[in-house]
């Protein structure tokens, strides 16, 4: 049910961040969420999808994902901090 709620929905719940950068995000996906996140004025997270199991081949582990620094991500953060 949640999967297929669109994320807007969700957000209208009263999210105080968003988990913008994820490991599996595609690029649209990151710019769409940064964009969300900058117009409600939310936090931005990134994650691993860490779930703490040992050995688990399907997510990441704690630190795996930092905040890239591709330009294109750069130029949205930085677009980010210019919320008036």
């Amino acid at each position: 049910m949640v999967k297929k709620t669109p994320v807007e929905d969700l957000l209208d719940l009263g999210f105080d961040g968003l988990e913008a950068i994820y490991y599996k995000n595609k690029e649209a996906d990151t710019e769409n969420f940064l964009r969300l996140a900058k117009n409600r004025n939310l936090f931005i997270s990134s994650g691993s999808d860490c779930h703490g199991i040992p050995n688990d081949k399907g997510h990441g582990s704690v630190g795996d994902v930092n905040i890239p620094q591709e330009d294109y991500i750069i130029s949205m953060l930085n677009w980010v901090l210019s919320y008036d």
